[in-house]
């Protein structure tokens, strides 16, 4: 991870100096759980990292799906903002997945728009592609803007997982893998990800939180993904 920070803060210093340009990241969040709000410090601290901006906007717990639609709506027409992430989960009385189209599809940054979701399961979306920008040491070269003018993004989690994959040259080929997640962010991508044809993966198995047993596909898996956040 230092050698990724190291790597972005002189891309954004390279930007600034010579396109005049500063990233910022839009976050858009409702209500004050107490998680909720640490994650969305963690990712604000990241961008002052690496110099970066990001703008906040939190609304309060009662607001519509309706309003917070146009809330997304502005800030997709912000022009100084590069990415929107929805910070999830969201009231139960907002329809998120509404709320998600509506995110300009070049500034979902989560990859959870449509356009995105369907790019990755239809193999559109080229894994390895997403991994060089991630190891590049010129963002702004030829090549880098090439990738990613025709790039799709992938939710962070499971990317972050094939790039650590990647890292220490670890393969799935032949080998039976367990995912214990199903959420739209991870366990769904990672399975898109997962099924690619070139990985050649032996078997693969879902479970859940309300798997009841899960000691037998244990026994058999030889990669275990889990993201359940119970025991």
């Amino acid at each position: 991870s230092k050698e990724i920070f190291k790597k972005l803060k002189k891309e954004v210093s390279i930007l600034q100096k010579n396109k005049n340009i500063i990233p910022c990241l839009g976050i858009i969040s409702v209500g004050n759980d107490s998680n909720t709000q640490c994650y969305i410090r963690a990712k604000q601290r990241a961008c002052r990292k690496i110099g970066m901006d990001s703008k906040h906007d939190n609304y309060e717990f009662n607001i519509s799906t309706r309003e917070l639609l146009e809330r997304v709506k502005e800030m997709g027409k912000n022009e100084k903002i590069n990415g929107i992430i929805i910070q999830q989960p969201l009231p139960p009385h907002i329809d998120t997945l509404t709320i998600v189209k509506y995110i300009p599809k070049e500034k979902d940054v989560d990859g959870l728009t449509p356009s995105n979701v369907a790019s990755l399961v239809t193999e559109e979306t080229n894994i390895e592609n997403n991994i060089s920008l991630i190891k590049s040491d010129d963002l702004l070269s030829e090549r880098s803007l090439s990738l990613i003018k025709n790039n799709h993004f992938i939710p962070c989690t499971p990317l972050g997982i094939f790039f650590i994959l990647d890292y220490y040259g670890l393969s799935l080929k032949h080998k039976n893998i367990l995912i214990i997640n199903r959420s739209n962010i991870v366990g769904k991508p990672l399975i898109s990800m997962i099924l690619q044809k070139h990985y050649h993966t032996k078997s693969l198995t879902v479970c859940h939180s309300h798997t009841t047993d899960l000691e037998p596909h244990i026994r058999v898996a030889d990669v275990i993904f889990s993201a359940v956040g119970t025991t």
